[in-house]
């Protein structure tokens, strides 16, 4: 990904790579790869909207990776299993995700989890999507642990969240 960037862009008048064109205008290879596999969207042609959103599903509240079975996914996204299915293989052929055990999927990398926080998902969808990962992370340790959803400690922040 980085090598073939690199040529694309490379001056062919002057084919010397520096430094600063590298980190400046590049940014390094954390931009690199996420650039590459972010512009393998296009190639997605009239599902490129549908697989934005299971990107931005497969991405957390705070730009990493997030781990989600095709049921998950398609209960999410409001795409149907079988098409899903397709997206998901396309996505994994391109190198944008991989299959996980428990089949389950996630991105392949947390550098586009970043730029997909960064330019697809709204602000006002990212404090929704913590949200629900936080009741999701209580529900699932009163499950396992029989503790209470909401202690006192946790109402603060929350209380916190909603007023600041």
């Amino acid at each position: 990904m980085v090598a073939e960037t690199l040529c694309k862009k490379i001056d062919q008048n002057s084919p010397i790579i520096t430094r600063e064109f590298y980190l400046d205008q590049l940014k390094g290879a954390d931009n690199i790869i996420a650039r590459y596999l972010i512009e393998r969207l296009n190639e997605f042609g009239s599902q490129k909207e549908k697989a934005e959103k299971v990107l931005i599903f497969l991405t957390s509240s705070t730009g990493k990776k997030a781990q989600k079975s095709l049921i998950e996914l398609s209960q999410e996204t409001e795409i149907d299993v079988n098409e899903l299915k397709g997206i998901m293989n396309k996505m994994i052929d391109l190198r944008m995700a991989r299959a996980v055990s428990d089949g389950e999927f996630e991105i392949i990398h947390d550098y586009l989890g970043k730029i997909i926080d960064e330019e697809l998902v709204k602000e006002e969808d990212r404090t929704i999507k913590f949200l629900e990962e936080q009741l999701n992370s209580f529900y699932q340790n009163y499950k396992v642990h029989g503790t209470p959803i909401m202690s006192p400690p946790l109402w603060r922040v929350y209380t916190e969240i909603w007023e600041g």
